[in-house]
């Protein structure tokens, strides 16, 4: 009696998936990507933008945008594309191997309006029901290192059991949600599709000094030491929401924090701090007193400076 059922041994694993599916062929279908020195560059595929700015690296087979910092392996892009789950994805792409380019159903997901989507904050708020009665979830928030359980939990992490990844809110100047990120725990992370890029904001009361980090995790940090902190998903994004969020909220002073990123300009070809470049452009369009808090280069970010045992006095010290 022949039986349908997959043996264990011929089961796809992840190695097995990234080995046949290059990571070029699996994101072509939904962006047109060009040949440069050492990666292939295109439009987004997970934002909006008019230049490009997303990456795929062969030596690596992985991606990685500059504009919103979607980054990942190709199990990771069929996640985010579809909706699938890990074992999910697994199956997609064992059952599109043929390396020359895969046929992925991308989720029917609704597009939200601009501003609110009531669907959003029921879906957000069955995630975070069920997270915080999960005994690790503490646990697994302070394993990340460099701030407190109550400061991640503050911006709304919420563990997702059945995507095995933390699921953070974007937020508009209005702190109406718009959009999720999902990070998990290797690092990899991507923003829903067909959602929107926001804003990380604390649900605690709103000071008259502002701290602007890049990131979720630096923007707990800085709670964690007491500061009132919002976060942006990448430093070229959402400076908009920014401006609008501090004239909303009457915001006095601004320290915007400034990360150590240098990234190679895919036009130019060049390093660039791009973290100085468009911390710049934000101090200068907001309208508000503001500084710029620069680190030394050794370090990549607030949190690394954190987590080396320096102090909140030391970082406030770096304030120019």
């Amino acid at each position: 009696m022949s039986s349908t059922l997959i043996k264990k041994s011929e089961q796809p694993t992840a190695q097995s998936v990234k080995e046949k599916n290059p990571i070029v062929s699996v994101v072509s279908p939904y962006t047109k990507l060009l040949k440069e020195h050492g990666y292939w560059l295109g439009l987004c595929p997970f934002h909006e933008e008019s230049d490009p700015s997303f990456c795929a690296y062969e030596d690596s087979q992985r991606y990685f945008c500059f504009g919103c910092s979607a980054k990942g392996d190709v199990i990771t892009f069929v996640r985010a594309m579809t909706g699938a789950t890990f074992g999910e994805a697994l199956e997609i792409l064992d059952g599109n191997s043929w390396g020359h380019g895969v046929t992925i159903a991308v989720a029917k997901l609704p597009e939200p309006p601009k501003r609110v989507s009531e669907k959003l904050e029921l879906q957000y708020q069955k995630i975070f029901d069920s997270s915080s009665k999960w005994e690790g979830y503490k646990y697994s928030a302070e394993s990340i290192g460099g701030f407190s359980f109550e400061a991640w939990k503050n911006l709304g992490a919420a563990w997702s059991d059945s995507r095995k990844c933390w699921v953070l809110p974007f937020r508009n100047a209005a702190c109406e949600i718009i959009g999720f990120q999902y990070r998990f725990p290797d690092g990899d992370k991507y923003t829903l599709k067909k959602t929107h890029l926001g804003l990380f904001i604390p649900r605690v009361p709103v000071q008259k000094i502002m701290w602007v980090a890049e990131g979720a995790s630096d923007t707990a940090t800085l709670l964690t030491l007491g500061l009132y902190a919002i976060g942006k998903p990448s430093v070229k994004c959402c400076n908009d929401m920014v401006v609008e969020f501090a004239h909303a909220h009457n915001i006095e002073r601004i320290i915007i924090c400034v990360d150590n990123d240098a990234k190679e300009n895919p036009r130019t070809k060049k390093m660039e701090r791009i973290g100085l470049e468009y911390s710049e452009k934000l101090s200068a369009k907001i309208g508000i007193e503001n500084s710029l808090l620069r680190l030394p280069e050794e370090f990549k970010d607030v949190r690394a400076f954190i987590r080396s045992g320096k102090t909140r006095a030391e970082l406030e010290k770096l304030i120019v």
